[in-house]
């Protein structure tokens, strides 16, 4: 699976509740805040997405934080886990750079 990393577009918003939802479901974690609304994601200060096969399968919203950028949320739809689709890591990390961030943390499930 070849996977795309790009900032989202206009027409991405409308799905990325669906794949935050989607992708929740594997915390099994109670307490866990409400999904983001595509406003929500469209108001980021960065929507990444990951595309495979022209099929949305992951995200990464990063937020401003005390002036620094804070990744709030990746998610990765459960049939594309485990198969390399967590936004790359490093492209992440470098779209994160580019905003100004110094650390970066990713915790794998």
């Amino acid at each position: 699976m070849e996977i795309r990393i790009r900032p989202a577009e206009l027409t991405d918003f409308q799905h990325l509740p669906e794949i935050e939802s989607s992708a929740d479901v594997l915390l099994e974690m109670p307490g866990l805040p409400a999904v983001s609304s595509s406003q929500e994601y469209q108001e980021s200060l960065q929507t990444l997405v990951a595309e495979a096969d022209g099929k949305l399968i992951g995200l990464a919203r990063i937020e401003e934080v005390d002036g620094e950028a804070h990744l709030e949320q990746l998610s990765v739809r459960p049939e594309a886990a485990g198969q390399g689709a967590g936004l790359r890591q490093h492209e992440v990390e470098l779209g994160l750079d580019g905003l100004g961030a110094r650390v970066v943390m990713v915790a794998r499930l």
